[in-house]
């Protein structure tokens, strides 16, 4: 049965989660329909994209290796024409590899980093011919790769099991950084212009306890040591914006969507692949990350403040209730639109979450639209509780709302906007 609470214009559709079969497709008849369909579609020589983005909307269907293969097109990895995938698959492993070679296996970067900071402190000269800035600033971005990765879904134990796989390159990311010891250097100038090299050594022991994790005794390279390759050489390939914290969360579903694909043809190569599906999708989203454009047209700031126009517009009662709660966007919606809600929800609900994502054509009107729907279905509590107990809510999202429910509200306004 379908509960509905009366809103200002239109009821909120509130659906439990025995009913989310039927909120897509009817019945499981109406769900093998989909899995048809899905079969249909893509047995074309060539992907309708318009097609494949309205029929995943509704959800790609748990047919095994469909949300890898949908996720691959709709993110702009695997062109239409399926004629020439194999070239172009094989262009891309290929050139990932070759960034694996010159970042990592490479001499100019590993041989640097795998050194000890007291051998360069006899001789500086070397950091100069190697790029000191460039050694120095690959140590700090590794350095918090290295922690969020280790702690990436703590609740989900894929990323910590081993990949089954041979490691592609000669050493792991993980062991650059010292575990027992951070060294760290400055490059010191005195006023006759003389530089040297003033190191400084912390233990590890006075960090917090989440910035630990004993290395697994087999050796065996674990799934988020991957996640850590990827992240490391993705920040090399993009100076401007490098590494910051919160992209491990937006790789790891994608990394996990293609690394269980039942197929090895396709699981074999989940680290290249989902590094060119999560390059596209970070050329979109990539200015939420710079701070220097939090106040510009496309950086952060501008997203919460369409997030507040539109609810204002769709839901004034609930935009007044948090205006005078003072209740920013910036105490919740941060990380909604940072991290496309990828901490907000289990993994298989945000893989759901993620069909419809990516098969919008504008991707975060969509996330948009999510986030009201989200704030809606709080709408009770928003009216009703004060600041502490709305602030509490918004940031440990209800885990008894349904995604589906939340879709299907996004839906509903995407449909009443235009959009």
């Amino acid at each position: 049965m379908l509960l509905t609470v009366e809103a200002s214009a239109e009821p909120v559709v509130v659906l439990h989660r025995s009913q989310d079969k039927d909120l897509t497709c009817g019945s499981s008849s109406g769900w093998d329909h989909r899995a048809d369909d899905y079969h249909e579609l893509m047995a074309e020589s060539e992907i309708d994209l318009e097609h494949l983005q309205s029929f995943c909307r509704g959800g790609v269907p748990e047919i095994k290796g469909a949300r890898s293969l949908c996720w691959k097109v709709l993110l702009f990895y695997l062109p239409s024409n399926k004629a020439i995938w194999d070239e172009h698959l094989q262009r891309s492993r290929d050139q990932y590899q070759d960034f694996i070679e010159e970042f990592i296996n490479g001499s100019s970067v590993s041989g640097a980093m795998a050194g000890s900071l007291s051998a360069t402190a006899h001789a500086p000269h070397l950091l100069t011919a190697l790029g000191r800035d460039d050694f120095f600033h690959d140590n700090e971005v590794l350095t918090q790769i290295n922690k969020d990765v280790r702690r990436l879904n703590p609740d989900f134990s894929f990323f910590q099991q081993p990949t089954g796989r041979p490691r592609p390159s000669r050493e792991p990311l993980s062991h650059r950084v010292q575990q027992a010891v951070l060294e760290s250097a400055t490059i010191v100038t005195n006023r006759d212009g003389l530089q040297t090299i003033k190191r400084c050594v912390r233990s590890l022991s006075s960090a917090g306890p989440n910035d630990m994790m004993v290395e697994p005794a087999s050796g065996d390279e674990r799934h988020w040591e991957v996640i850590e390759r990827i992240l490391f050489i993705y920040a090399k390939l993009n100076p401007g914006i490098k590494y910051v914290q919160g992209m491990n969360e937006i790789l790891g579903p994608i990394y996990f969507c293609f690394a269980m694909d039942p197929d090895l043809t396709w699981s074999q190569h989940a680290e290249a692949d989902a590094f060119f599906c999560f390059t596209n999708l970070m050329s979109e989203i990539r200015d939420v990350f710079i701070k220097t454009l939090d106040d510009s047209e496309t950086g952060i700031g501008a997203l919460m403040a369409r997030l507040e126009v539109l609810l204002a517009e769709h839901r004034p009662d609930l935009a007044e209730s948090l205006q005078n709660m003072s209740l920013k966007p910036q105490f919740y919606a941060f990380r909604w639109l940072t991290l496309l809600l990828s901490q907000e929800f289990k993994l298989p609900d945000l893989m759901r979450l993620w069909d419809t994502l990516f098969a919008s054509s504008s991707r975060l009107d969509t996330l948009l639209h999510v986030c009201i729907a989200m704030l809606e279905l709080c709408g009770d509590i928003i009216l009703a509780e004060d600041f502490a107990a709305c602030v509490k809510t918004l940031q440990n999202y209800p885990s008894d709302i349904d995604v589906t429910t939340i879709l299907y509200n996004a839906e509903r306004l995407r449909t009443e906007v235009g959009l």
